[in-house]
């Protein structure tokens, strides 16, 4: 379980940096790895609710911004005569039981998130509990049906196309047959996001767990202790972002490596999970 909220922050970090570094190169990779690495501690030092600040705003910008893809996305596929919502995205002549268990591991990584509403229910009140179920359904659904029709118009969009990158193929589709500013845009604001909505909270289920552990004795007992003035574990946010920094600089070419790990590390517990 650890080593999948672990990794993926750090898979959210080589996302960004990839981008930044192709869109903006005033920094390598690299060094978008540290600048978003450190926000994300910084966010996370100062307690929850700073980070939850962003949240709420940046949802409504990404919401947003995927309609938009979408409106613009099916357009370009009807002017261009294209088929639309075509049966070859998920099954064709290239098809391959290898591909399809690529892509349902995908799935797997996306129940992290869904991990996340349960991780932070502690940050929950009381009288508000019972929230927490209702939260976990309506994302699964809501964001399940956007996700499914997202890589539907993608997939149908990239037909014939080759990629350099797998990790900009998306901004390199808007680019080429949608509008090249609007490409170029999307890259920016989905590296962003990334960096200052989505990647914090991954950050706080990582020094949870990390100070659950510690208090259960199961990793050294100063992971578990809290800043005196801003109540977070300090010392757990500092090993585990130490930690982040090296692996997304190791894997910092190797993005597709990186996301079969955070899966690896997901994969047994989702099967302890469906045994239980």
């Amino acid at each position: 379980m650890l080593l999948g909220y672990l990794l993926l922050p750090t898979l959210m970090n080589v996302f960004f940096a990839a981008t930044l570094a192709e869109s903006m190169p005033v920094l390598p990779a690299s060094g978008w790895i540290l600048v978003t690495t450190g926000y994300n501690i910084a966010v996370n030092w100062f307690g929850i609710r700073t980070s939850a600040r962003f949240n709420v705003c940046t949802l409504m910008f990404q919401v947003a911004l995927l309609i938009g893809f979408l409106i613009l996305g099916i357009h370009a596929l009807l002017s261009a005569a294209m088929p639309l919502f075509s049966s070859s995205p998920s099954w064709g002549p290239t098809t391959t039981p290898a591909g399809v268990f690529s892509a349902a591991s995908l799935c797997v990584m996306a129940c992290l998130g869904v991990d996340a509403i349960t991780t932070l229910s502690g940050e929950v009140r009381a009288d508000q509990r019972h929230l927490i179920g209702r939260a976990v359904v309506g994302s699964l659904l809501a964001l399940g049906a956007l996700s499914i029709v997202n890589v539907w118009v993608l997939s149908d969009l990239s037909r014939g196309l080759t990629f350099e990158d797998p990790t900009t193929a998306t901004f390199e589709i808007i680019g080429t047959l949608i509008s090249p500013a609007l490409g170029a845009f999307t890259a920016w604001a989905m590296a962003l996001i990334v960096a200052i909505s989505i990647a914090p909270p991954m950050v706080t289920g990582v020094w949870r767990v990390l100070r659950a552990m510690a208090q259960n004795g199961a990793v050294p007992a100063p992971l578990a202790s809290l800043h005196p003035g801003y109540l977070v574990p300090h010392i757990a946010l500092l090993v585990s972002g130490v930690a982040s920094i090296e692996i997304a600089l190791h894997f910092a070419g190797w993005f597709d490596t990186l996301t079969s790990m955070v899966n690896f590390g997901r994969c047994p517990r989702s099967l302890r999970s469906t045994h239980r």
